[in-house]
């Protein structure tokens, strides 16, 4: 029909084809139409960065005028620099710029310059409702900080720190009175004395953290108790030390080798000759050393003993019978040689608290003692213990030793 439009093609379903489906439709794969742009050609007009052939153009970075164009090069298009010109349109968000450096910092140290930045707070003073400063009395003044601890005492540094008074070593707490004392723990003395099995001075304490004097006399169910700590020290004893005294010479006695084992004085348990050495035991339980000083409480004792001539076989075997001695039997539990040693090297073990037992019966044999080791004490041994040193003793040493009656 003249003057009517002509119907849009339909595919093979009847619906009308896409847009795409025209484009390709319209270009035969064989030829393709007249004024379109050959593959790898360059537009004839001007481009700017980023933009379409279809007059749309994307965010880029402008291009200057009077700025040389790269031949061969495409345009390249990138994330949009803030200019000065798109902070005059507004569009677009200025650069910071960078402040100039001081002309009098020049030049300086980097001490001087902190000399001059230290901060100093300024006093906030209270103002009243028209904006005017309130010097009145009772007006809140300047706020001072002042550093506390944890229990809000003010801590204070430098020549004014008070210095903390001494304490008295003669005041003590009360638990600590009754575990020094050998009757129980800290912890079990508590007990006890909230129990109210703990008097002081005749009167009965159940107060927690109560302080007592070392002189004041604290009874534990009517028994006294002595508030010393107990300590054992045992020292294996060098030749020609006296035990208590300091010799003629000047030499040092064995209780000075001790002196800085405890704070308490120490005393030696029993007796030792000067030219004698080994083991010897120092402490302040009175009642313990006057056990292990009787005459018949059956402590083991080891000597070897080194003569200046091998013993002979019938003294040896006369000693282990029993020498007689101004009437007095000398018996000894057990005297062998020492084995891998000459016939001068003998061990010895005796039962008898008598100190000077082992000298007389030797010499009553005729025969003279060179050195005399105790190497065993009542159930204590030298055992990386050198000759000179001391240490003290185990919590199951110290219970074998009470153990003896």
């Amino acid at each position: 029909m003249a003057g009517s439009r002509p119907s849009k093609p339909r595919n093979a379903s009847g619906a009308a084809p896409r847009k795409n489906d025209a484009s390709k439709s319209a270009r035969p794969s064989s030829s393709r139409p007249t004024g379109a742009r050959p593959s790898g050609s360059k537009p004839s007009g001007p481009r700017t960065s980023g933009s379409k052939p279809g007059g749309s153009t994307s965010l880029g970075k402008p291009k200057q005028a009077g700025a040389p164009a790269k031949s061969g090069s495409a345009p390249k298009t990138g994330i949009p620099r803030w200019s000065d010109q798109g902070a005059e349109t507004g569009s677009a968000r200025p650069r910071p710029t960078t402040p100039k450096s001081d002309s009098s910092q020049r030049g300086l140290t980097l001490a001087e310059k902190l000399k001059g930045m230290k901060f100093k707070p300024t006093p906030r003073t209270p103002k009243n409702a028209d904006g005017t400063p309130n010097t009145s009395a009772g007006a809140r003044g300047p706020r001072t900080f002042t550093p506390t601890t944890r229990t809000g005492n003010p801590i204070v540094r430098g020549k004014q720190a008070a210095k903390t008074p001494p304490k008295d070593p003669n005041i003590i707490r009360l638990n600590r009175y009754v575990a020094n004392a050998g009757v129980c723990s800290r912890r079990e003395a508590d007990l006890y004395i909230s129990s109210g099995n703990v008097t002081v001075n005749g009167q009965v304490v159940t107060e927690m953290g109560y302080q007592v004097r070392i002189d004041d006399a604290v009874r534990f169910d009517g028994r006294l108790l002595n508030p010393i700590k107990r300590e054992y020290i045992l020292l294996n004893k060098p030749k020609d030390f006296p035990l208590t005294t300091r010799t003629e010479s000047g030499a040092r006695s064995a209780t000075s080798l001790v002196g800085n084992a405890s704070k308490s004085p120490l005393k030696p348990v029993g007796k030792m000759e000067n030219k004698s050495m080994g083991l010897v035991l120092f402490t302040n339980d009175e009642a313990l050393i006057k056990r292990l000083n009787k005459p018949k409480n059956g402590l083991k004792k080891i000597y070897q003993v080194t003569l200046s001539k091998p013993l002979k076989k019938s003294d040896l075997d006369a000693i282990a019978e029993g020498v007689l001695i101004e009437g007095i039997p000398q018996r000894v539990q057990e005297i062998s040689y020492v084995d891998d040693k000459p016939k001068t090297e003998i061990g010895l073990e005796i039962w008898s608290s008598k100190h000077n037992m082992i000298p007389t019966l030797f010499e009553h044999l005729g025969y003279e003692i060179v050195a005399l080791d105790r190497v065993y004490y009542a159930g204590l041994t030298k055992k990386d213990l050198p000759r000179g040193h001391w240490r003290p003793l185990t919590k199951q040493e110290v219970i074998n030793l009470e153990m003896i009656q």
